[in-house]
């Protein structure tokens, strides 16, 4: 700081709109990354079959693309807020159908296909609103947050 200036306080790092869309980013896929683990313990808690968890694997893939290939269209027509805000309703929603698993493994199939349509929709929307943020540097962070996510 030179003589003369005065110091002025910046905010948080959050603030800035690329770190908050990769965290954002990065939530997503945190949170898509989390229940495998868990398949293991609903398989031999609920007696599930190996096809039935590959099945739910399955449909997670299955939606994560379908919404991956609308998505990024929607985005573009509507706007990247209403999308994310959309994709980040439905991860919500994905979240209190996993709390209905112990009543059936069926809900594990629905909570995952909401969970692969959420994701897919932000992956799409926030990766186009990275680039949009940051021309640069957006694409190297929107090719390493669902890395990084996933590896949380």
């Amino acid at each position: 700081m030179r003589e003369g200036q005065e110091f002025r306080w910046r905010g948080p790092q959050w603030r800035d709109p690329l770190v908050f869309h990769a965290a954002t980013l990065g939530a997503f896929f945190v949170a898509a990354a989390a229940p495998t683990p868990l398949y293991r313990i609903y398989q031999e808690t609920m007696a599930l079959s190996p096809v039935f968890v590959t099945l739910v694997f399955a449909v997670y893939a299955v939606a994560l693309l379908k919404a991956l290939l609308v998505a990024g269209s929607l985005s573009d027509h509507l706007g990247r807020r209403p999308v994310i805000a959309g994709a980040l309703a439905l991860e919500a929603l994905a979240m209190g159908l996993f709390l209905l698993v112990g009543q059936g493994a069926g809900w594990l199939v629905v909570a995952r296909i909401v969970q692969g349509l959420a994701t897919g929709t932000a992956a799409a929307s926030l990766g186009a609103a990275l680039v949009d943020v940051d021309r640069a540097r957006g694409q190297v962070v929107n090719a390493v947050a669902p890395l990084a996510g996933m590896a949380l």
